[in-house]
């Protein structure tokens, strides 16, 4: 399996390091930017992202996964390539600031008292 994780906001050698250790079969390669992975996005299972370009994501042939790093997808659900394709599953990482937040409610009505 090829996984492409590529950020230019967070750091994504950082994360193939974390994810290697855990998943040493798969094969992963970290880009900052979309012409970094220029010649590894045609043979891409599965895309990490944070925001991408619509042509990069038509020249994705062989995806079929796609993880967003934040919790709105919208952006990539209305690129025209992504309507093209039902086959693509799209996942994010929706939920994971709910316990801060409430935890940042009770703090402020503690504060406010």
């Amino acid at each position: 399996m090829n996984v492409l994780i590529l950020s230019r906001d967070q750091n994504p050698h950082e994360f193939k390091g974390y994810l290697t250790e855990e998943f040493p079969d798969v094969n992963f390669v970290a880009a900052r930017e979309e012409k970094e992975a220029e010649d590894f996005i045609g043979k891409t299972d599965v895309l990490v992202i944070l925001r991408m370009s619509d042509s990069l994501l038509a020249r994705a042939k062989n995806l079929k996964w796609i993880h967003c790093m934040i919790t709105g997808t919208n952006y990539i659900e209305e690129l025209p390539s992504f309507q093209a394709r039902r086959d693509l599953l799209l996942t994010s990482t929706r939920g994971i600031h709910g316990p801060q937040v409430s935890e940042l409610a009770i703090m402020l009505m503690i504060a406010l008292n």
